[in-house]
């Protein structure tokens, strides 16, 4: 079910998170890794591994925290249908 043309989803290689106590906002960024290769005479190597933040986005503390229960609620059931499956 598409909500609305608006919406688009995109992949992250890691997510750092950062609390702010005062204004009681949670920042997630999100990052992708970019490998830069070099070539040698053994063949193409890695020469370097940039780290580029392309996304933050700020969330009340309150929504922030709810998701770490839900996303452990929601691992534990995946873990336990793969097993009974």
């Amino acid at each position: 079910m598409l909500l609305s043309k608006h919406l688009s989803t995109v992949a992250a290689d890691y997510v750092k998170v950062l609390l702010d106590d005062e204004y009681q906002l949670c920042t997630f960024a999100f990052f992708k890794k970019h490998v830069k290769p070099k070539q040698t005479h053994d063949g193409v190597m890695l020469d370097s591994l940039n780290h580029e933040m392309f996304l933050e986005v700020k969330v009340p503390y309150e929504s922030a925290f709810a998701l770490s229960p839900y996303m452990e609620a929601t691992r534990k059931k995946m873990q336990e249908t793969k097993a009974d499956g």
